[in-house]
């Protein structure tokens, strides 16, 4: 084998830092200083049970939407009720906390990526996918569905730049639109 190859695959491999893993852990907390506010004892608690995500089968992401009244927040989530990993700003393993101001009382959903390690929620992040007739085809039950977040667009590393890659598809022609909040509103 060519040695350009070989070093072609590594830079490759090491190219994408350290990857989120690509299958649900036991459980996935949102931790940080909104825990005392949900029912948690105290802040950055990652075994309170009352601020876990919830693994969402169609979409393949931990999600879960908190009522939180106005104020300053500081977050990320931490896996397997311990700090051995975690997740927080642009996708960063062990990264820094995201922060969450709340001018009024709010329902703010979260979501957590376990492919690319981003962490979002739907104040500071656009929540955008990309319906199309190639959903089914990504994963999703059904093409042109704004639901779901198997075509989530994501700013993983903060650039302000929305992406998503789709795996190979079958050869054809293709069709999307980019909706926000999971619906066509």
């Amino acid at each position: 084998m060519p040695r350009w190859i070989v070093l072609l695959a590594l830079l490759l491999l090491s190219a994408g830092g350290v990857m989120a893993q690509d299958t649900p852990f036991e459980s996935v907390t949102l931790v940080g200083t909104v825990q005392s506010v949900l029912g948690c004892e105290g802040d950055w608690q990652p075994d309170c049970a009352a601020t876990y995500l919830t693994f969402d089968e169609e979409d393949q992401l931990w999600q879960a939407t908190f009522s939180l009244p106005a104020g300053e927040y500081e977050y990320k989530v931490a896996i397997d009720n311990a700090w051995d990993i975690s997740y927080g700003a642009n996708a960063e393993a062990n990264g820094a906390d995201i922060p969450l101001v709340l001018a009024e009382d709010a329902d703010v959903q979260f979501f957590f990526d376990p492919g690319t390690g981003w962490v979002a929620d739907s104040v500071n992040f656009l929540i955008v996918n990309v319906p199309g007739n190639f959903q089914s085809e990504a994963g999703c039950p059904d093409d042109w569905s704004p639901g779901c977040l198997q075509t989530w667009l994501q700013d993983a590393d903060g650039d302000g730049v929305y992406t998503y890659s789709v795996g190979t598809l079958p050869a054809g022609s293709y069709e999307a639109k980019v909706a926000a909040n999971q619906s066509w509103d």
